[in-house]
């Protein structure tokens, strides 16, 4: 999720907003200072940043609001034109495929359907909508090869679809409640799925066939995240509301590391396969970082003081790993240079 707002969507519904601010305002210190990476600053967008994805070049991040995906030149913040509008009521998550050249939006109308749109990428040209929940889409992920997507719905089922046309491939129906999160493995033969009924489930992408269930979370569980091999073998990562990181080999089902938090931890993003792991905490009070092989973390409290003064619904990271981009409820975008944090 990669990082998911879905726990905070399940206890409320998103105002609706058709009304689109006229312009960016920035807040306290300029967005010149964010690109000197001098310090942290905030522009308000308007309504509450659900999604946020850079575009592979890290010239670009997308900005999911409701039922818009607005675009944002980085790191000038300068909006650009025309953003993209969906006929969808909330926009949960926005990838862009491992090529950059495909961009999936997902989510859907609550209690009523999931949908994913699928645009060619630069190009902004609409490929295929489908409709394969009844009920939102929490989340979606990539293949490694990008050449199937699988999502993650709160009508407790994920599907695996062909990346050309969208089309249902597979049906994983292996959780009991909604499903907030999924990832792939790195050779893309396995899925991670996982949810408000604490368990993680790993079933075959090709057929979905059940393989393993991974049960030591004692509340939902917030997020997902696949790791790099370390010395030929599987690293997962999985944040839970119980307030707890676990680090995985999930091939066989091992728990390698458990680390209790003070804060429920529900975001995770890392730049690239050797920087760092980032974990947010849901109110944005805390955050951790970790190196491979990912069993030491290092606890900090947040930086971006009351720039973030409300729950935080999306983080993201550039490329480059140089800047930790947060999504708020009141619809504040919120930059912190990664140079403050070290």
């Amino acid at each position: 999720m990669t990082g998911t707002i879905a726990q905070l969507l399940l206890r409320r519904r998103l105002p609706i907003r058709a009304v689109r601010p006229s312009r960016l305002i920035v807040v306290g210190l300029t967005m010149m200072a964010v690109a000197a990476n001098l310090c942290a600053a905030s522009i308000d967008v308007g309504l509450p940043v659900t999604a946020l994805a850079f575009s592979t070049d890290g010239n670009e991040l997308l900005v999911g609001c409701t039922n818009q995906v607005r675009r944002y030149g980085w790191p000038s913040l300068t909006e650009l034109e025309p953003l993209l509008q969906l006929e969808m009521l909330q926009i949960n998550t926005v990838r862009l495929s491992p090529d950059g050249r495909k961009l999936l939006v997902a989510g859907g109308d609550p209690s009523e359907a999931g949908a994913v749109h699928c645009y060619a990428w630069p190009q902004r040209t609409r490929l295929y909508s489908v409709e394969l929940h009844r009920d939102v889409v929490y989340a979606v992920a990539w293949s490694p090869d990008g050449t199937h997507w699988a999502t993650a719905s709160a009508d407790v089922e994920c599907k695996v679809a062909d990346a050309d046309n969208g089309q249902p491939i597979t049906t994983f129906r292996g959780h009991s409640r909604p499903v907030l999160t999924i990832a792939y493995s790195t050779d893309g033969a396995t899925l991670a799925s996982a949810g408000v009924d604490q368990t993680i489930q790993l079933w075959n992408a090709r057929d979905g066939q059940h393989i393993r269930t991974l049960n030591n979370h004692v509340n939902s569980v917030t997020a997902l995240w696949t790791l790099p091999n370390l010395n030929g073998r599987e690293r997962l990562l999985s944040s839970g509301k119980d307030r707890t990181l676990r680090l995985w080999e999930p091939t066989i089902g091992r728990l390698i590391r458990f680390e209790r938090l003070d804060a429920i931890p529900a975001f995770v993003a890392q730049a690239n396969s050797t920087s760092p792991v980032f974990v947010v905490t849901q109110a944005g009070e805390q955050f951790m970082t970790a190196n491979a092989p990912w069993t030491r973390w290092e606890r900090r409290e947040a930086p971006w003081g009351s720039e973030a003064s409300s729950p935080i619904y999306s983080i993201a990271l550039p490329p480059n790993g140089k800047q930790l981009v947060l999504g708020t409820a009141v619809g504040r975008l919120v930059v912190v240079p990664l140079e403050d944090v070290h």
